[in-house]
């Protein structure tokens, strides 16, 4: 305790730019000055978010593990919680559970661990490790309720330690439309569809090119924001598809959240999910979702009555929804609103981080 002041460290793989290490990053931040101060601990490389934090003033500690299973890690880790003056550790994700819950043990500090996205059941060592690591937790966070059943089913993680802490966004409605538009060039008229995320196997870009092509909305145009190692594939798929000039590849935009007011619609066509920022983003910006059912997409996308979800890998489902959605301007925009209403009320950025200060709390209790 310094000043009365908790020191919280956040433990994650890195800071690259997917949801966990933003949701990393916001809590390091973000988290009450009045009561918590905050570290964060990297085991496998810093990445883009990094700066933002140094910037932010958040102490970082760039602590690499050996590749592999790196048996004397938690030794190390628990000695640099020492030097810290750690008062709790939060761990983000499976390999931070393992070095986290036994270093935090070690330090004698309360460990708090957050399960962000994982398929399950898990291999049976994954769910023999965690059931035998959770009994060192003083807290376990959830980010879905989808995830919670999965925890207690198949992981053994005790009931009345774990928490449901959903993900939250700022809101991403700032800019006005006919801004947003006119910096992508988006002309009168045109209906307008976003993808965003990383070009992986796992975010299934071909499956959303191929409901595109069959959806056959005229004058529509998706755009897909990000990197990685499929988009050549993707651009390819387009090109074979026919639908090359409808389709526009973004790249990496820093400023994505200014930019959402600017569509029609939000698309994501992923295999596995936890709770995707992306989606709250879009709802943030009052901007109807159509989602794969992974992770808690059905949850929030049906439960707020936001959008429509559509079984993963099917492009035909995928692309009978899009049309759907944008051949019903009435619907779409009460779909929206709703979006935005469920955001405000539960998705918000200061929503979740009220949420870990009580898990906090809790811990530290």
């Amino acid at each position: 305790m310094r000043e009365g002041k908790a020191l919280v460290v956040e433990l994650a793989s890195s800071l690259a730019a997917g949801g966990v290490e933003r949701v990393v990053a916001e809590l390091a931040r973000g988290l009450d000055r009045r009561r918590f101060e905050t570290a964060v601990v990297l085991f496998d490389g810093l990445g883009p978010l990094a700066q933002d934090l140094e910037s932010a003033g958040v102490p970082m500690r760039l602590l690499p593990r050996r590749p592999g299973l790196d048996g004397r890690y938690p030794l190390r880790l628990a000695r640099e919680l020492k030097s810290l003056g750690a008062a709790c550790l939060h761990a983000h994700n499976s390999t931070a559970l393992f070095y986290g819950a036994i270093a935090a043990r070690l330090a004698r500090v309360p460990c708090v661990y957050t399960e962000h996205d994982r398929s399950h059941p898990d291999r049976l060592r994954v769910r023999l490790l965690h059931r035998a690591l959770s009994p060192l937790l003083s807290r376990a966070v959830a980010v879905s309720g989808a995830l919670q059943g999965a925890l207690l089913r198949h992981e053994g993680f005790a009931a009345k330690r774990l928490r449901v802490v959903p993900n939250g966004v700022p809101s991403c409605d700032r800019v006005p439309r006919a801004q947003a538009r006119a910096a992508l060039g988006i002309g009168n008229g045109e209906r307008s569809l976003l993808w965003a995320g990383h070009f992986t196997e796992v975010k299934d870009p071909a499956n959303l090119l191929l409901a595109f092509a069959r959806a056959r909305v005229g004058e529509a145009r998706l755009y897909l924001a990000g990197e990685g190692p499929l988009r050549g594939e993707a651009e390819g798929i387009a090109r074979r598809e026919g639908i090359a000039d409808r389709v526009v590849f973004l790249g990496v935009r820093r400023d994505l959240r200014d930019l959402y007011t600017a569509f029609d619609l939000f698309v994501l066509s992923s295999r596995s999910e936890g709770l995707p920022l992306s989606i709250l983003e879009a709802m943030s910006a009052a901007v109807p979702v159509v989602a794969t059912d992974v992770g808690a997409c059905s949850e929030v996308v049906e439960g707020s009555g936001c959008g429509r979800t559509v079984p993963p890998g099917d492009p035909a489902a995928l692309g009978a929804a899009i049309r759907a959605t944008l051949e019903d301007p009435s619907l779409a925009a009460a779909m929206g609103e709703r979006g935005r209403l469920a955001h405000r009320a539960r998705y918000s950025l200061e929503a979740m981080l009220r949420g870990y200060e009580a898990v906090l709390e809790e811990a530290l209790a």
